[in-house]
């Protein structure tokens, strides 16, 4: 097998709705690989790019979310 790398995601760069799609391979990615659960967020958000890694940095800080217990839910729910 190949190596496997995780979908990224730039809202800039995509048209709306393609969030879905990464989600979605997201979900794969992390099942494939077997990740534990507190690592599955942490996959998720290394992924994200330009705008969105901006974005998830001001949400973080507005909502004050500890990157530690941090949840898959939480990723799902902030987009």
């Amino acid at each position: 097998m190949k190596k496997v790398k995780p979908p990224t995601f730039d809202r800039g760069n995509n048209k709306d709705g393609e969030e879905k799609y990464w989600l979605l391979g997201m979900k794969k990615y992390v099942k494939v690989l077997d990740y534990f659960e507190s690592m599955k967020a942490k996959v998720a958000i290394f992924s994200l790019n330009g705008k969105d890694d901006r974005w998830w940095e001001e949400l973080r800080n507005v909502k004050y979310i500890r990157e530690n217990e941090l949840s898959w839910n939480t990723i799902e729910n902030c987009l």
